[in-house]
């Protein structure tokens, strides 16, 4: 088999192609292929072959006027991490998909956006799963928008770019997958899915579901306090919705005609597993049931077993590259798995359904606006809560609110997860991809239960002080204590739990409240928050398995609701109610009345007054509308004094009229207050605009800066007032109070008031020849009339 191609010099060249080449001239050479299918009323096309034809996997995907193109590329050589896949996935919002320039310095894209990074988040978390145990090739997603309309949800398409981009290629992986976006318009229970970013506001729910033919395999939601059952039923409505993505999608495969390459996954021997299973299994399963064992010690218990265990491998095997660690850490998911489905207890001691111990305190710290400490077992969170200006809420990229239609927000909850919470170091104020993911889904498990008008923007900081799993739902609880304490009117509290699942063959258990060893030997971390009458947010992930059924995800969801009702009577018996009386630190918002007949007092000119009421108080002041103004105050005794200050402004005869207090030609004493190179600013009386007085009218010489003259801030100079110009800026000078030096002292007999002989002379010289230009004018006239008249008697004659 031949291809002809053209080379960088224009001539032609044949070059014989090996047989393992041919699959990808047939795609990335010659062919294009194109599928096309129609999900909630749009048509959903994915292409492959155009673009980035050299990657192992390639398409775009577009859906209305919202194009991407995702690819996926794995390395031929193992990485040197093998515990878990080397998976890497990036998505990037383009400035240019939506005809704009970045708005910063480089006018590049830069750091990723908090949507990026989630949209990143959903593509990972449906993929991941379905890759073969021990595939250690480094493996990377890329997904770039191409045009946006802000009409499709990205991030949706994005995972079906991916799961397409997978199946076209060599990669070993277990897919495909498909998602849709499901939610609930017009306030029925009519399950609509793939909708606008505009609809999903209005939509009392969001659901995001990945699966396959048969299984779920992700997903993520937040509603307004939506019961288990819609949300049951959306999850059904989805699976039916996906099936027409997984169908086009796996025909693509038969297309691209390519092998899956050859791998080495890394996974212990036979008989490296053997020996640990024989060596340690009865040993984990005593460190298990020890109940007396905290985090740490089971831990460290832990970890010597498991350098025995390496020992012994040695001793016996003498071979020290079976992957001793993989196998035992296997045989550890094994007896914790046997611990809870056949002795039905768990290794802290706790039945399958029981709660750890909690224990909940408000108002720690008196100078927050709000604070308080959960604890559930061995996890304990710290969350303050902090009042600000609507100044303050967090802005979104001009790029982000185009195609997402966010815009800002007036609540934000940010999740930190320090080093030491697991006795560990590491960077600290890093904020990573599971630190943001884990904040916006404790943000929407709080958000509908803000009010909309609340006058303050707030912000709650949870920090994870000690960890041994569902920090995240344990965020939730210690944010809502932390708003009761601080006095937001929220009409009731929020907590959230996270469900675990062990399994053996067919057979499986749900746990509530999961703990950090059952997270890690589990198949599942299940996070519900919500309230008594309903779901606010959940996120599923699952790991060791291709998905889960329908069934599991029914029952985590009725688990997950005891569990939660639980938690919040836990809650209740510390703090059931917002507090009444704010904190004396608590800021003060006020509404006040500004006519716009008075609003220049209160503004003054370029805004200085303002700028300055602000910069002596610390206050923040607001325009609401034509004649309302908002003050944000840190404490009441600052808005009473800006309140008194307003009003004396707004009380006091209007200096700003034409000629009100100032009469023309009168003199007045000023205070330089700025020097610029153009002249001073000066201030005549502290209720009147600031005056000008440039290098002209500073002295009767020429000066370049008033530096020249020696002058100095906060010096007390004269001035002449001549009134206002036509815009309304004062007048004044400081020249016409100077004796000018140039002039020539008045000769005897000069009258009071007369011009001196040398101006005398220039006004005449002046007169003169204006005289003598007029009359030569005329003359230049009166010539060109004679040489026309001349010229056309000439003709007549001739």
């Amino acid at each position: 088999m031949y291809i002809t191609f053209r080379g960088s010099s224009s001539t032609l060249f044949r070059q014989k192609l090996k047989p393992e080449q041919r699959h990808r001239r047939w795609l990335h050479h010659e062919r294009r292929v194109a599928v096309e299918t129609t999900v909630g009323g749009k048509n959903t096309t994915i292409s492959a072959g155009k673009f980035a034809r050299l990657a192992d996997g390639a398409v775009v995907v577009k859906s209305g006027n919202t194009s991407l193109m995702v690819t996926a590329v794995s390395s031929t050589r193992p990485s040197s991490t093998y515990n878990i896949v080397p998976l890497t996935v990036d998505y990037r919002d383009r400035a240019s998909a939506v005809s704009r320039i970045p708005q910063n310095s480089y006018r590049r894209e830069l750091r990723p956006s908090n949507r990026e990074i989630l949209a990143s988040r959903f593509i990972d978390r449906s993929i991941r799963p379905l890759f073969p145990p021990g595939y250690a090739y480094d493996t990377q997603i890329i997904s770039n928008l191409l045009q946006g309309d802000g009409l499709s949800h990205t991030g949706i398409m994005s995972i079906n770019g991916a799961s397409a981009a997978l199946t076209l290629s060599d990669i070993p992986w277990n897919g495909p997958v498909a998602a849709v976006h499901v939610g609930i318009i017009d306030g029925k229970r009519k399950f609509v899915s793939n909708m606008s970013p505009k609809e999903a506001l209005d939509s009392p729910l969001n659901l995001i579901i990945s699966c396959n033919k048969e299984k779920i395999v992700m997903l993520e939601g937040y509603g307004n306090e939506v019961s288990e059952e819609v949300i049951c039923n959306a999850i059904q409505f989805g699976i039916q919705e996906v099936q027409p993505l997984l169908k086009v999608i796996g025909s693509l495969k038969k297309h691209s005609k390519k092998p899956l390459r050859d791998v080495e996954l890394i996974r212990p021997s036979d008989t490296v597993e053997y020996t640990v299973h024989q060596f340690c299994y009865d040993r984990i399963l005593e460190i298990l049931r020890n109940t007396s064992h905290k985090k740490l010690s089971r831990d460290n218990q832990l970890f010597s077993l498991l350098d025995k265990a390496k020992a012994h491998i040695r001793s016996v095997l003498l071979d020290d590259s079976g992957y001793a660690d993989l196998a035992f850490w296997s045989t550890a998911k094994k007896a914790m798995n046997h611990l809870v489905m056949h002795d039905r207890i768990r290794c802290d001691g706790r039945g399958i359904n029981d709660l750890r111990p909690i224990e909940c305190d408000v108002d720690l710290f008196e100078e927050l606006h709000g604070s308080s400490s959960f604890v559930r077992g061995e996890t304990q969170m710290l969350s303050t809560v902090t009042f600000d200006s609507l100044q303050a809420a967090s802005k979104v990229d001009k790029i982000s609110s185009i195609i997402g239609l966010e815009k800002t927000s007036n609540f934000m909850l940010h999740y930190e997860f320090p080093p030491f919470a697991t006795n560990s170091t590491g960077p600290f104020l890093m904020t990573g991809r599971r630190e943001i993911g884990h904040s916006l889904l404790a943000e929407r498990g709080l958000k509908p239960l803000i009010p909309n008008d609340f006058p303050f923007v707030i912000r709650v900081a949870s920090q994870v002080t000690d960890s041994n799993g569902s920090s995240s739902m344990a965020a939730v609880c210690g944010s809502s204590l932390a708003l009761f304490d601080a006095g937001v009117p929220m009409a009731k509290p929020a907590a959230g739990v996270a469900c675990g699942l062990m399994m053996d063959g067919a057979d499986y258990t749900i746990l509530s409240d999961l703990s950090g060893i059952e997270d890690a030997a589990g198949y599942m971390d299940f996070k519900v928050a919500g309230t008594r009458d309903g779901i606010t947010s959940f996120q599923l992930d699952i790991k060791d398995c291709e998905g889960l059924s329908y069934e599991i995800i029914e029952n985590a969801f009725m688990l997950s609701k005891d569990a939660r009702h639980r938690v919040l009577d836990k809650m209740d018996n510390c703090q059931s109610e917002p507090r009444q009386q704010l904190k004396s630190n608590t800021p003060v918002y006020e509404i006040i009345q500004v006519p716009s007949s008075r609003r220049h007092r209160l503004v003054g000119s370029g805004g200085h007054r303002l700028k300055a009421l602000i910069q002596e108080t610390g206050v923040s002041i607001e325009q609401v509308d034509e004649e309302t103004m908002s003050v944000f105050a840190p404490t009441q005794s600052v808005m009473d004094e800006v309140t008194e200050k307003i009003n004396t402004l707004l009380s006091s005869p209007d200096p700003n009229e034409f000629g009100a207090q100032l009469e023309i030609g009168a003199v007045y004493k000023s205070r330089i207050i700025n020097i610029k190179p153009s002249g001073v600013l000066i201030e005549m009386m502290p209720t009147l605009d600031r005056a000008m007085v440039y290098l002209a009218q500073l002295d009767h010489k020429l000066v370049s800066h008033p530096d020249d003259l020696g002058l100095q801030l906060g010096q007390e100079i004269t001035v002449k007032y001549f009134g206002r110009d036509p815009l309304g800026h004062i007048r004044v000078s400081r020249r016409a109070l100077l004796a000018n030096p140039f002039r020539r002292p008045k000769e005897d007999g000069q009258n009071e008031g007369s011009a001196s002989v040398v101006e005398t002379a220039i006004l005449d010289h002046v007169k003169d020849t204006v005289k003598n230009n007029t009359v030569k004018n005329n003359t230049d006239i009166k010539r060109r009339e004679d040489h026309v008249k001349n010229k056309k008697t000439k003709k007549d004659r001739l």
